[in-house]
């Protein structure tokens, strides 16, 4: 930057950027490194007060998060209290230049809300008459204690974006005046049916409109808005009774839903393209007669929907389905010919019949003791698909059993082509080699991954792993036609190590000499495999 605008000392370029020029670098620096552009000259250091973007955190006060939790109650007060006189120096500052804001943006923590009124009040006017276009609002307290909103925020005609954490938003205003609001986002804020019915009423340029984790609805109802877009509903559990969207143009909505009993009525959203239900109490035909509202739907997520026990439906349109999590689930039977992916996270393995030619991504949850009958299950529900991009197995299971002679006659089909095995065992030792063995008559990875988080366990758990795969016995199983995997494994070559604290791998040459060194992570070895004349095989 110096040797692009600085030729010399005597030619200081720098200092003569335009002003919008200067504010544009700026926008795109981090809080301490606009601070930090007070060095570069004394125009810069000038042209910061007039920069029309400011984020006050509370976290800047403190060097660490640990320094924080480990101040006194009367420290952190007095840290806020000088903190707040800072906002107030900023703001007024930036008000002498007769500018407008681009944005506001505050995280601050209050033992006692009763001091903040007259100083956010201040705050909040000044942005309003600098025609703010952007509030980012947090205030973290009790939420008994919950600061009520002032009504002069309503009056920000050139708002586009709010976002408000930790406000109470009871008593409707006479008048909203967001004429350009087009993203409203809710976070622990306690709301009134009636201010829900006047934002979605007065807001008539909403796009998006997001409720996450508030409280003080039993009825849900947003209709018409014709604008909106994207809708997401998180509210606190116990909370509401009913859910009404009637909105013809939405295209993406999420729901989260944390009631043993809430009536969901979407009936006027039919081009509805993206749906994310979670914790939502459905029964399978419930379901079914709900999904077959959103003809034009592409994009189906579902998890945690305990009482769904079968999905049955079909579709061309659909492109990405995902399920987790739905403990109950004992049937997946879709027609779905142009899915381009499908993720199934659970524990349980449910019958699978699916017309889904697209790659499977499969993460399974295992807790019970593994035994063959189990192994022949997860076999047949990866034979519906016709790609499996990737196996992820957390095992914490207490036995682990397998009879290869059982198996072989129940299931004599060769094991299935997956693009990436991870394996996160919490068992014994000694159960290392039967859950391979077992895995391994299964399917033939490129890539196995074997994870530990545990720094007791780590070590054993990947050396025994490597040795199992590089130290084959290939005098095991010569008199069968189709042998164990050992006689098609040809070569593992260990592709990096993952630390777990570190997102930068390890590239290892020697595993054993490096071994007792290595932290907890993730061993990635790549597999070589050769099948010559067994069919279907990699």
């Amino acid at each position: 930057m110096y040797g692009f605008l600085k030729t010399n000392m005597d030619d200081d370029r720098i200092s003569y950027l335009p002003p919008f020029i200067i504010h544009q670098i700026l926008s795109h620096l981090s809080r301490k490194q606009v601070a930090q552009t007070s060095v570069l000259s004394k125009r810069w250091n000038h042209l910061r007060a007039s920069f029309p973007i400011f984020n006050f955190d509370e976290t800047d006060l403190f060097k660490t998060d640990l320094d924080m939790r480990l101040a006194s109650e009367e420290e952190f007060c007095e840290r806020i209290e000088n903190f707040m006189k800072f906002i107030d120096a900023s703001l007024v500052r930036f008000c002498e230049h007769k500018v407008s804001m681009q944005a506001l943006r505050l995280l601050i923590s209050l033992v006692d809300v009763e001091g903040l009124p007259c100083s956010f009040e201040n705050w909040i006017r000044l942005a309003v008459e600098n025609d703010v276009k952007e509030l980012d609002i947090t205030i973290k307290t009790d939420e008994n204690k919950l600061y009520i909103l002032p009504q002069i925020i309503f009056f920000a005609k050139l708002l586009t974006t709010l976002k408000l954490n930790g406000f109470k938003l009871e008593k409707p205003p006479d008048t909203i005046r967001f004429c350009f609001l087009k993203k409203l986002k809710l976070v622990r804020v306690h709301i009134s049916e009636p201010m829900v019915q006047k934002i979605t009423s007065d807001c008539v340029l909403l796009e998006e409109l997001y409720f996450l984790h508030c409280w003080g609805l039993k009825c849900v109802y947003i209709c018409k808005p014709d604008g909106l877009k994207i809708l997401h509903i998180q509210i606190a559990p116990n909370e509401h009774e009913r859910v009404k969207i009637d909105i013809l143009g939405l295209q993406q909505c999420d729901l989260m839903l944390y009631q043993r009993s809430c009536e969901i009525d979407m009936n006027g959203c039919s081009q509805l393209k993206d749906l994310r239900l979670g914790c939502c109490i459905f029964r399978d035909r419930e379901f079914h007669y709900f999904l077959s509202k959103f003809p034009l739907l592409e994009n189906l997520s579902m998890h945690t929907c305990h009482y769904i026990e079968r999905i049955k439906f079909s579709s061309d349109r659909l492109k990405n389905l995902s399920i987790g999590n739905c403990s109950y689930l004992e049937a997946i039977d879709v027609d779905t010919p142009n899915l381009l992916s499908f993720v199934y996270q659970n524990d349980t393995l449910p019958i699978s019949s699916m017309n889904a030619p697209c790659p499977w991504i499969v993460r399974l949850v295992i807790e019970g003791d593994l035994d063959t009958t189990w192994y022949l299950k997860l076999k047949k529900f990866l034979a519906a698909s016709t790609e499996i991009k990737e196996l992820t197995l957390y095992c914490t299971s207490n036995k682990v059993l397998f009879d290869l002679e059982e198996f072989r006659r129940v299931s004599p089909s060769p094991p299935y082509k997956v693009c990436y095995v991870s394996l996160f065992p919490t068992i014994l030792p000694s159960d290392y080699e039967t859950l391979l063995d077992a895995l391994l008559w299964i399917c033939y990875p490129k890539c196995l991954s074997v994870e530990a988080w545990d720094k007791k366990d780590h070590i054993n758990l990947i050396e025994s792993i490597y040795v199992i795969l590089t130290n084959r016995d290939l005098n095991c199983c010569n008199s069968c036609d189709f042998k164990c995997w050992r006689h098609y494994l040809k070569d593992v070559k260990i592709e990096s190590f993952l630390p777990l604290v570190d997102p930068n791998p390890i590239i290892i040459d020697n595993l054993m000499d490096v071994l007792p060194n290595l932290p907890p992570g993730s061993l990635r070895l790549h597999l070589d495999w050769c099948f010559s004349g067994v069919d279907e095989m990699i």
